[in-house]
């Protein structure tokens, strides 16, 4: 009982003290610059529409002189140009949209937590495009490198093509980049008839896994 309520008065004394922090921010022009910079921060780390960098996307264009023929979720500041774009009221997941047949797919998924969880964008990448009678062109895919998940297992090491990003790469927000790099490491996989030619393009931004003779 003793150390329970010790745990109770270390929690009760954060507490009283973030809260006397926040008040003593609010009166000092300092402070409400914490305070600002925190806020905005906040909102960036919960926005799932963290747009691909330009430089990125330049050499996904480099696998097909078509362009990128679908970007399965869009939003309306993205950077992709694909020739069909489903950004989140037409809702990419929805039962009878085909990622088949587009020619090249490229995917940037949600990063937030539910509604807009990347899981089933990454399961559903799996079911398209490893199966043995994969007929798409070809599909990459930018998605964040959490190698402790479980669909990271399921879903990710069965792609046949990785390439682990060298650094943090900085993704854009509102059509501008963002103030730095993202706080966590990024991938991109690949599947589709070039595995050469992807490698050839991206090799030298990271490690990759496959995608060369």
């Amino acid at each position: 009982m003793a150390r329970i309520l010790r745990v109770g008065a270390r929690r009760k004394l954060g507490a009283t003290y973030a809260q006397h922090w926040h008040e003593q921010c609010i009166h000092h022009p300092a402070g409400q610059g914490i305070l600002r910079s925190q806020n905005q921060r906040g909102r960036e780390l919960s926005n799932h529409n963290f747009n691909t960098p330009p430089d990125i996307l330049e050499r996904v264009h480099m696998l097909d002189k078509r362009g990128i023929g679908l970007d399965p979720c869009s939003n309306v500041t993205s950077l992709v140009n694909a020739r069909v774009s489903w950004d989140e009221d037409a809702n990419g997941l929805k039962p009878g949209r085909s990622w088949r047949g587009h020619g090249l797919v490229f995917m940037n998924p949600p990063h937030s937590m539910s509604p807009y969880n990347i899981e089933p964008w990454i399961e559903r990448a799996y079911y398209d495009f490893t199966r043995p009678d994969f007929v798409l062109d070809q599909f990459v895919g930018l998605i964040p490198a959490k190698t402790d998940t479980a669909w990271f297992h399921d879903f990710v090491v069965p792609f046949p093509v990785k390439l682990f990003l060298r650094g943090r790469p900085t993704y854009w927000l509102d059509g501008k980049p963002m103030p730095g790099p993202g706080k966590f490491a990024s991938m991109l996989i690949y599947a589709g008839g070039c595995p050469t030619r992807f490698g050839e393009i991206f090799a030298d931004m990271g490690w990759l896994i496959g995608g060369m003779e």
